[in-house]
């Protein structure tokens, strides 16, 4: 090459050197004796990197490293890129700033440094860092699941409270649109179906709807879903949206809780009003009795009719009964749930023979034949209202067997966790309209039978306050019936 040549070529290069629209400096390897780099000598620079580092072209070119920067930075790595003619990039921090530096060799012992100012693009990619851990800390701390979904390829990021709450491993549900919506429950998937999609959600609008998922174990938890609509495209279809499953399964179980206590409390409202009528009047009926025969035994003794006044006088000592046995009962009635005796482990054929023999005379006068079992299971609860439970019954079976003597059967069986008792005759029998009415308060099916009509309703409110049940079955009238009480069985 000519010397015009060459010379046109130095231009050519300054001249790209000096355009470059990132620093540029260009360097010369110094070795000692022995061949070893010992520092690098600027051979120069162009105009971005007198403005970047802020140093005159004049005051470095021509000038070693060291005299410049204090030290050859980077002098291991620079001889390696001279040796062997590799290209490096790497982050050069110079005062407080930093560098994304590239360095190659455009001749023997020489090498070329470009590099651009990245301090704030890495200031904001370690901001990023750090908002993306804190995210990380947040989404792992919290209860809620906290997912972002992308509508356009379908793809949910959703955090690890997600797998604690649906029972899966990230193998067995990835977490994918489609593994969530596999997961709703089947009647509530209408729901979610195409809700932001097809419901018309306004950018940055907040929405929430509230569905159930089965978990991996069957089991069911309620999911209050929050979300924001964050990115729409031209038309104002939804692109990205952003939220959080929060599990409310405990609130839907206590408000379900409240919901049976307020029906529990409503209807417990209405017996009493019933009660209350029905006291009122069947305390009423023996009163009126007595205060009229109160005047017919005035005007018998002013007569000396001895014989009426016996009798008006028998009336009233019967009204009288009435009353007590009614205020017994109701005083009886009362005391359910207050403890009589500590409930414990009690053979229950022990309270159904002490039932037996608390109702002797009226089973000898009916001439009653009752079969019972040898064998009944243990049970844990407050004998003295279980041995009431039988009595009730068995008592209930005598009244009313119709015609001839009772024919009555006493046992049991075992279903789950439940024992079920029940004393069956083959009586009078109930129509199916009065199978739950015979429970209340002073119902009898026959006024004319004996008694106040409290007894089945102590056994439904003994069985209750054991954790059990009370009901009846019945062919219908003519047919006998089975009055059966289900109680929690010992663990």
């Amino acid at each position: 090459m000519t010397e015009s040549g060459s010379a046109s070529g130095e231009s050519r290069f300054q001249g790209l050197f000096q355009s470059l629209v990132f620093g540029a400096a260009h360097h010369r390897l110094i070795r000692d004796g022995s061949g070893r780099p010992v520092d690098y000598l600027i051979i120069d620079v162009n105009a971005e990197f007198e403005r970047l580092l802020e140093l005159k072209r004049e005051s470095v070119v021509g000038k070693k490293a060291s005299e410049v920067y204090g030290a050859p930075y980077y002098l291991a790595e620079y001889a390696e890129i001279v040796d062997t003619g590799a290209r490096r990039s790497f982050d050069l921090p110079y005062r407080d700033r930093i560098y994304r530096t590239v360095a190659y060799r455009p001749d023997d012992e020489e090498f070329v440094t470009l590099f651009e100012d990245t301090t704030e693009l890495r200031r904001a990619q370690e901001r990023l860092a750090e908002a993306e851990e804190r995210y990380r800390l947040v989404t792992d701390a919290t209860s809620d699941v906290v997912w972002d979904w992308d509508l356009t390829t379908n793809e949910i990021y959703l955090s690890p409270r997600w797998w604690e709450l649906t029972g899966y491993t990230r193998e067995e549900l990835p977490g994918s649109y489609q593994d969530v919506t596999s997961c709703i429950h089947s009647e509530d998937r209408y729901l979610t179906e195409g809700y932001i999609r097809g419901s018309g959600v306004a950018l940055g609008e907040n929405y929430k709807i509230e569905f159930r998922i089965v978990t991996k174990g069957g089991g069911i938890r309620w999911i209050l879903e929050r979300g924001r609509v964050v990115a729409v495209d031209g038309v104002g279809r939804a692109l990205r949206a952003l939220g959080s499953f929060i599990d409310v399964t405990d609130r839907h179980v206590a408000l379900e809780a409240l919901a049976a206590q307020t029906a529990e409390l409503s209807a417990k409202n209405a017996e009493l009003e019933r009660f209350t009528y029905t006291v009122s009047h069947d305390l009423k009926s023996p009163l009126i009795t007595i205060k009229g025969f109160l005047g017919f035994i005035r005007k018998d003794a002013e007569k000396g009719d001895r014989l009426r006044l016996e009798a008006d006088i028998d009336r009233v000592a019967k009204a009288a009964e009435r009353m007590h046995e009614l205020l017994d009962d109701l005083l009886e009635l009362s005391r359910i749930g207050k403890i009589v005796e500590l409930p414990a482990l009690i053979d229950s054929g022990d309270a159904v023979r002490s039932a037996l023999e608390n109702l002797d005379a009226i089973v000898r006068s009916s001439g009653a034949a009752i079969t019972v079992p040898e064998a009944w299971p243990r049970l844990n609860a407050d004998r003295s209202r279980i041995v009431a439970v039988f009595q009730n019954l068995i008592e209930n079976a005598i009244k009313y067997s119709g015609e001839g003597p009772p024919r009555i059967e006493l046992g049991w069986r075992r279903r789950l966790a439940r024992l079920e008792f029940f004393v069956r005759d083959e009586g009078r029998g109930i129509d199916a309209r009065y199978l739950e009415t015979i429970w209340g308060l002073f119902n009898q099916l026959d006024p004319g039978t004996e008694g106040t009509g409290i007894g089945l309703a102590l056994v439904r409110r003994i069985a209750e306050v054991h954790g059990g049940r009370a009901w009846a079955e019945s062919g219908g009238v003519g047919k006998g019936s089975t009055f059966w009480v289900s109680l929690p069985a010992p663990a």
